[in-house]
């Protein structure tokens, strides 16, 4: 009798459980409907209000655009880290605009190895998973003597972009993400 009233107590505790794991459980693991900038940072905010918003932690960047650019760095914050990697995010606006549309990040340093740039993409393709949930699109293939990884979020704001490029004859490349506002004007006219 006495291991009947446990077994229908652990019945009810576990059901308890079961209810509570579908009720919250999706809410909690769900991906967000939107994402619309990086941060602190909101797409169309100014180089002065990103300023604010980072204090100093955000510093001018020494970068000098060249003519082609299309996005140019307004501002670096170095010092992040994703996963065990340390990484520098550049904020940047379009051309003739003083409004933030993207933010670079370098995940890594200059002097990493293939193995440890391989390592970096691996855990912040995790780690994005975990925040944003599947990506749209995933490709690998050799270019013009690199092989390119390429992995794709698409939001109603933004699209997010992890890539990693490496030589295949020599141990240089780079992971890098990409948080991209998208151009309702342009979309409109397509």
């Amino acid at each position: 009798p006495d291991l009947c009233l446990r077994f229908r107590n652990m019945k009810s505790i576990m059901l308890c459980f079961a209810t509570a794991m579908l009720t919250i459980g999706p809410s909690v693991c769900q991906p967000p409907a939107d994402v619309k900038g990086w941060g602190k940072i909101g797409w169309g905010m100014t180089v002065q209000e990103a300023k604010a918003a980072y204090g100093s932690q955000a510093e001018n960047s020494t970068v000098v655009p060249g003519p082609s650019f299309i996005a140019i760095d307004r501002l670096t914050i170095p010092g992040i880290t994703i996963g065990s990697a340390k990484a520098t995010a550049s904020i940047q606006t379009k051309r003739e605009s003083d409004k933030i549309s993207s933010v670079a990040i370098q995940v890594g340093g200059e002097t990493d190895t293939s193995a440890v740039r391989a390592r970096n993409f691996d855990e912040t393709k995790k780690l994005l998973i975990e925040k944003y949930g599947q990506p749209k699109t995933e490709d690998r293939k050799p270019d013009n003597g690199y092989m390119r990884s390429t992995v794709l979020w698409m939001f109603p704001s933004t699209s997010i972009t992890l890539r990693q490029v490496e030589s295949q004859r020599f141990d240089i490349g780079y992971v890098s993400i990409t948080y991209e506002a998208i151009d309702k004007k342009a979309l409109d006219v397509l």
